[in-house]
C-alpha cells in the first residue's frame, strides 16, 4: 500500500496513531502489516479507548482547517 495515504503498523502506540490521524486531518487509518491491510483505525476507535485523545484530535483538526481557511476569520 503506497498510496500516500498515513498508515500505522498494528503496535503503533494509540497517542502516536492520534498525533498521525491529526496531522493529515484524517478520521480513518489503515493497519498494515508486511504490505497486508489487517483493519482501519478510525476516529470512533480512538473515541471508544480515549475520549480525551478523540476530542484532541478533533480539536487539532478544526484548527487546521480554519488556518487553512481565512476568509472564515473575516466573518463580524
Amino acid at each position: 500500500m503506497h498510496n500516500g495515504v498515513p498508515k500505522i503498523s498494528p503496535g503503533t502506540d494509540i497517542i502516536d496513531a492520534a498525533k498521525i490521524m491529526a496531522k493529515h486531518e484524517s478520521q480513518h487509518m489503515p493497519v498494515v502489516q508486511n504490505g497486508k491491510l489487517l483493519g482501519i483505525l478510525t476516529l470512533d476507535n480512538l473515541l471508544y479507548e480515549s475520549p480525551a485523545l478523540a476530542v484532541i484530535v478533533m480539536t487539532k483538526q478544526s484548527e487546521l482547517k480554519f488556518k487553512k481557511t481565512p476568509e472564515l476569520a473575516r466573518v463580524s
